[in-house]
């Protein structure tokens, strides 16, 4: 404390010391006297609450971006899609004939 070195120094006059011991004691008071003022204001647990509800009009939706995270290429995958397509058309070739034999068999 800043006035503290004032009071207990004996060289000064007692006129000087004792308004330093006035001065730190109000200053003490003082901070007391807020402290336990904002204790109590924080332990009483004040709710303020300003609303004001605005319809609007028109709402503007925010920008969307889609990302694709798929690992698989565009390109890959019309390959893919064109050899299914092959693999299709030989499977139709060679077993269909076979399914009709068997067929005929029954």
């Amino acid at each position: 404390m800043v006035g503290l070195r004032y009071v207990v120094n004996a060289s000064t006059s007692p006129l000087c010391r004792s308004v330093w011991v006035l001065l730190l004691i109000a200053g003490t008071a003082f901070t007391t006297f807020q402290i336990q003022d904002r204790i109590r204001y924080f332990l009483a647990r004040p709710v303020s609450i300003n609303l004001r509800i605005k319809h609007a009009e028109e709402m503007q939706f925010p920008t969307v971006t889609i990302c694709n995270e798929n690992r698989i290429l565009s390109s890959a995958a019309e390959d893919i899609g064109n050899k299914t397509r092959v693999l299709n058309s030989l499977f139709s070739i060679i077993v269909c004939p076979m399914q009709c034999i068997a067929l005929d068999r029954v």
